[in-house]
């Protein structure tokens, strides 16, 4: 537990140095995503589900309103896109870094993804009030830089692709967080957890 409380600190802290740590470490990518995702994932959703579905949301001259309904829809949402998307990511990122002149594992993969979602996962926390949510987006900002500069050790990719691979590397991460969201909202609507009911 220590250990992961100091990959998460120096993942944000100081991920350059963090990067150099892990970049000769090859996890097991389940191992990876049990150990490392499934924690942090669990501070966006833990995070949604009281903001939305507890605390609630100011609706026009209705006040203050709470929806479990819509709690456990992006608290669900959440979770299990961090998890999904990390591996969906990872394997996408695996299969076109031969187009970078470059070639990693998928845990290689799997890695960097991780560690890269860190400030976005944790931004999470802000969830837990709905009105400063915003907030959150500093850490998806933030996770870009991560990702960047993890490149080339994660990679190998060399300076003058990487760039290009970042963009790359970036639509694949956003793609893929917007089809699963759409696609997890829409599965969980139909079990009734609507996105609108407020309960």
């Amino acid at each position: 537990m220590e250990n992961f409380f100091n990959l998460v600190k120096s993942f944000i802290l100081s991920p350059k140095e963090a990067w150099e740590r892990e970049k000769d470490k090859e996890i097991e990518s389940s191992s990876l995503i049990v150990s490392y995702i499934v924690p942090l994932a669990l501070i966006p959703a833990i995070s949604s589900f009281i903001g939305y579905g507890l605390i609630g949301i100011n609706v026009g001259f209705f006040g203050r309103v709470a929806s479990i309904s819509l709690g456990i829809n992006y608290a669900l949402t959440s979770f299990v896109g961090a998890i999904v998307g990390v591996y969906l990511s990872a394997w996408v990122i695996q299969m076109l870094s031969t187009k970078f002149g470059t070639t990693i594992t998928m845990n290689k993969a799997v890695a960097l993804v991780s560690y890269s979602y860190t400030p976005m996962l944790v931004a999470g926390i802000f969830y837990i009030i709905p009105s400063l949510s915003i907030l959150a987006l500093a850490g998806s900002l933030y996770t870009l830089y991560v990702l960047y500069i993890g490149l080339v050790p994660m990679t190998g990719v060399s300076e003058e692709k990487k760039t290009s691979f970042f963009i790359t590397t970036l639509v694949v991460m956003i793609g893929v967080y917007i089809v699963l969201t759409l696609v997890l909202e829409a599965i969980f609507t139909s079990f009734g957890l609507t996105m609108s009911a407020f309960i």
